[in-house]
């Protein structure tokens, strides 16, 4: 029976718009031998199939001209999650199987990562060189492709690997992965019986949390009572959770969400005015733009305390007058064009007082 696999490999290498010497360079063959398997004169060796399959990123089945069945696939991992509970060599065994069939296939790879480390081995030193080989081709191969994949095994690499690795590893997780990467590093250090760390990760996923419950607020609320009673709840929340924000001795401390927490009490201060509590409003926008201004000045390095609950390595990068005049005109811009309920006082002198002091600010940043 004649197998049309030097078929499969003309069409996709025309696919590809290669030569075949390249194709030969890759390899480590002669273009000649390319040539006849491609006229069927001759088969590739069977340990030359997955090299081949990696090169035109296609299964083995597919190079063989076999279905491929992606559904299939995916009942045979499930099958295997399942399996590695009561016999985790077993499990292994068959999803390595399945790798060498399918080794474009990142979905088994990164089960297999997570495999190695579920149910949790008696020390990560003897899965740590199977788990380097596929996150050093996770890093090469399928970064962009399969960009969730890549996530999956820089989450397991972030759990076993020694400490001084977390920082390289952890800059592959975009920022909307920031909350896995918390929920990771409290895996991390719960397995290890790091109270310390577990209690500062789960801050800091709180944290994460309610910054995200203060964004959803504030597109969803049109009602001055509802905003009144939410954001009182909010700020009073954030203050229980992170502290008062003050200064002592030039030192800022609890700074976590200073932002965050400066937009609701303006937020409260435009509802206050839309009640009619013209007073109170006007205390709260002047404790906001407090809090801004505290907020600009944390973002000096050599007085910042707490890191960004986002990115906790940006305050360098943030350590620039440019930057903070940028804030400045941005809040400025805010207040003027998206608080309508704040024009009532737009003429009242405390109010005119508060933006005197925001623009005072920007000139001194200048």
């Amino acid at each position: 029976m004649r197998l049309y696999i030097g078929d499969t490999i003309k069409k996709l290498r025309a696919d590809k718009n290669v030569t075949q010497d390249t194709l030969a360079e890759y390899l480590g063959v002669t273009y000649q031998a390319v040539s006849r398997w491609e006229t069927g004169m001759a088969y590739p060796d069977i340990e030359l199939l997955p090299e081949i399959a990696k090169f035109f990123e296609v299964s083995i089945d597919e190079l063989m001209g076999i279905e491929y069945n992606p559904e299939k696939i995916d009942e045979t991992i499930n099958y295997c999650l399942n399996l590695r509970e009561t016999d985790k060599a077993a499990a292994l065994d068959k999803l390595r199987e399945m790798e060498r069939k399918y080794p474009n296939n990142w979905k088994i790879k990164s089960r297999i990562c997570h495999t190695l480390i579920y149910p949790k081995p008696n020390n990560y030193e003897d899965v740590l060189p199977e788990l380097r080989i596929y996150a050093e081709e996770a890093k090469d191969h399928c970064r962009m492709k399969d960009i969730n994949e890549f996530q999956f095994i820089a989450n397991v690499m972030l759990r076993t690997v020694p400490e001084e690795e977390i920082d390289m590893w952890k800059e592959y997780l975009p920022v909307y992965h920031i909350p896995n990467y918390y929920l990771t590093m409290i895996n991390r250090y719960r397995e290890r019986n790091d109270n310390t760390k577990v209690i500062h990760f789960t801050s800091k996923l709180l944290l994460d949390y309610l910054g995200m419950m203060i964004y959803i607020l504030s597109m969803f609320e049109s009602d001055s009572e509802q905003v009144f009673s939410s954001r009182k709840y909010i700020i009073r929340l954030i203050d229980a959770v992170v502290g008062i924000p003050y200064a002592e001795n030039g030192i800022l401390h609890n700074t976590i969400l200073l932002e965050d927490r400066a937009r609701c009490l303006v937020q409260l201060a435009a509802a206050c005015i839309a009640l009619g509590r013209i007073d109170e409003g006007l205390d709260n926008f002047e404790r906001s733009v407090d809090l801004y201004l505290m907020y600009v000045e944390s973002l000096n390095c050599d007085s910042f305390t707490s890191d960004s609950c986002y990115i906790e390595d940006e305050k360098n990068s943030r350590n620039t007058a440019e930057y903070k005049i940028g804030l400045v005109e941005l809040w400025l811009e805010t207040l003027s064009n998206e608080f309508d309920w704040l024009d009532p006082v737009r003429d009242n002198k405390r109010f005119k007082m508060q933006l005197q002091r925001l623009i005072d600010k920007k000139t001194e940043l200048y």
